[in-house]
């Protein structure tokens, strides 16, 4: 979801409704993924609605695209930024995307790095079966982001997501590990890998993080 403009061109009282629906839905387990906006912006700065809010069941979502030099992914320079109120980043250059007409087009934005992250964490929160509630599902991907170096004092961990390490530690945390003593119940307690978590993670991550690799 992005609301965004600048402050003092947003309506005021739209902005507090807005971060106050959100704040209450954080006692319903419900996590908002928001655009960070594209007009290379710091949003620690300068308060935009909603990147800007910092609540606790919130992700404000940056972009990076590809370098067409080297391919490496690096942050993309229109992308809003902020190391306070800006916690991850994901591919936002070139993303293909339905489009009216039964049809699909490439588009830009922070608008479709954010989905990618939503959709992260609805995979998690659907291969774990609810087991782990939405602020643990934000942690564990805010936890096991890449590092890239262009992303250092943009996003607050420095980092783009990753899926598949996110995915692979979801798991771990619900899945029993094998071996004479029995699993912790307690789902913030790290417990090994097993075969089960690594077929169930081949399963639903392998074409999701394919698709990420290829994407321009």
């Amino acid at each position: 979801m992005y609301l965004g403009t600048a402050e003092g061109i947003h309506n005021t009282q739209h902005k507090e409704l807005s971060q106050d629906a959100i704040y209450a839905a954080s006692f319903r387990d419900h996590l908002f993924v928001t655009a960070s906006g594209n007009d290379a912006m710091d949003v620690d700065a300068t308060v935009m609605s909603p990147p800007s809010f910092g609540l606790t069941n919130m992700i404000s979502v940056a972009a990076v695209k590809q370098n067409e030099r080297t391919g490496e992914l690096e942050f993309w320079q229109n992308s809003n930024f902020g190391v306070n109120s800006t916690l991850l980043a994901a591919p936002g250059v070139q993303i293909v995307s339905t489009w009216p007409g039964n049809s699909l087009a490439f588009y830009t934005g922070t608008s479709m790095a954010a989905p990618h992250v939503a959709g992260a964490a609805a995979l998690l929160r659907s291969a774990t079966r609810g087991k782990l509630s939405n602020a643990e599902i934000k942690q564990i991907l805010l936890d096991t982001a890449q590092p890239l170096d262009s992303l250092k004092e943009r996003v607050r961990n420095g980092g783009m997501l990753d899926l598949e390490a996110a995915m692979k530690r979801a798991l771990s945390l619900v899945t029993p590990a094998a071996g004479p003593f029995p699993a912790s119940s307690n789902p913030s307690s790290p417990a090994a890998s097993s075969p089960v978590a690594d077929e169930r993670l081949a399963r639903i991550s392998g074409s999701l993080v394919g698709q990420m690799a290829r994407e321009p």
